[in-house]
């Protein structure tokens, strides 16, 4: 007769693919043992890690838990798809706004006239500098006003 601890030490020894041909000879004969089945049960149920109740959440998340007619729940995923495939297909178009100018000048203020005609002066009496910009300093701004307003 072989001992427990020969088989663990074959198994132990034994290349992958052995220990693949083991399992596949050996587990359906254990799974068929009621002994086995019930022992494998109990560990499954008293496990640390909790499997029967992290199960049951999983399937109340993907719909696959047959809840109680009066039992009340988060909705599920498919519940939620639902809801917004109902949102997305009810909702209402949105008018098109029209579009508006990002900076409206209102032309009847002082600034505004000002700075409108700063823009003309620096387009037709100025010339751009070595970078292609034309650059106004503060004194000739303060310049341009002073005599503009004369």
């Amino acid at each position: 007769m072989i001992t427990l601890s020969e088989i663990n030490e074959a198994y132990r020894n034994a290349t992958p693919e052995e220990r693949n041909e083991f399992i596949e000879l050996i587990l359906p004969d254990l799974f068929e043992n009621p002994v086995f089945k019930n022992r494998f049960d109990a560990q499954l149920v008293t496990s640390d890690l909790e499997i029967p109740s992290r199960l049951r959440a999983v399937e109340k998340v993907t719909g696959t838990y047959n809840f109680a007619d009066f039992e009340e729940h988060d909705p599920t995923l498919p519940e939620r798809i639902e809801a917004l495939e109902q949102r997305t297909v009810l909702a209402p178009e949105k008018p098109t706004e029209e579009e508006k100018e990002e900076n409206p000048i209102i032309a009847n203020t002082t600034l505004t006239q000002k700075a409108s005609a700063l823009k003309e002066y620096m387009k037709k009496k100025t010339k751009p500098n070595w970078s292609g910009k034309v650059v106004l300093e503060n004194q000739d701004i303060y310049k341009f006003f002073v005599s503009s307003s004369n």
